[in-house]
């Protein structure tokens, strides 16, 4: 190799870990930012609640605010209001989930899930689902609740019908959707990755979920790089 050839090669190397630090930084100022406002907003040390509809959807989607959070060994617990039984194997999926907070080392006791049927036909009753969303957050205390906004990211009914409940529920917890179509203008929480590793290691906790169109989801969507939180009240 001519060593002009090689002085491009290692110089392009350096512009490529210059650029990946340069991003990593501003990723971790963002989410110092959001963790101050959070707790802030929260008036006391956040205890934050994901109201998800399936297991897998935080790895699918809220990845770099779970991050953020675990990175600075915030308190996170998941309310997952069904067990992912559309194909009949919940009780996979369930225990999936349980090897996901066992591998984040999240308590298992932080986990619970509900009984509605998995069905992205179906949108869940308002009432049910505000009714187990409330005995959650009296349970475990929780004063942030993150969940999905009126379009579910996919479109899922499901997804859907988590936000209606989140909007509806009335409690001293903040509450947050996340945007599905983050812009410039919209005003929020944002927390930032630069990596899909993170997203890709949770979602190999979920082995019967790992196809290979998941990870090309996670690979090139946005929620994976970016969250954009946006209060509800």
């Amino acid at each position: 190799m001519k060593s002009d050839e090689l002085i491009k090669i290692v110089l392009f190397i350096c512009i490529v870990v210059v650029i990946f630090l340069i991003l990593r930084m501003i990723a971790e100022n963002t989410n110092d930012r959001f963790l101050i406002k959070l707790s802030n907003e929260t008036r006391s040390e956040p205890k934050v609640l994901f109201v998800i509809a399936h297991p897998d959807d935080e790895s699918m989607f809220f990845s770099p605010t779970i991050r953020a959070l675990h990175s600075r060994k915030a308190e996170i617990y998941f309310l997952c209001l069904s067990t992912g039984n559309f194909k009949r194997n919940g009780t996979r999926r369930t225990q999936e989930m349980n090897n996901l907070l066992k591998s984040l080392e999240i308590p298992s006791d932080h986990l619970k899930f509900g009984s509605f049927r998995d069905d992205p036909k179906l949108y869940w009753d308002t009432d049910q689902v505000k009714m187990e969303i409330k005995k959650a957050v009296s349970h475990w205390d929780i004063n942030a609740i993150i969940s999905f906004d009126k379009y579910g990211v996919s479109g899922h009914l499901n997804h859907i019908s988590c936000y209606y409940a989140i909007k509806e529920l009335e409690t001293k917890a903040v509450k947050y959707k996340l945007n599905s179509y983050p812009t410039k203008h919209a005003v929020g929480l944002r927390t930032r990755s630069v990596s899909p590793t993170f997203a890709l290691q949770m979602l190999s906790e979920h082995e019967s979920q790992a196809t290979w169109w998941r990870k090309l989801f996670i690979l090139s969507a946005k929620h994976t790089y970016l969250n954009e939180l946006i209060r509800v009240k």
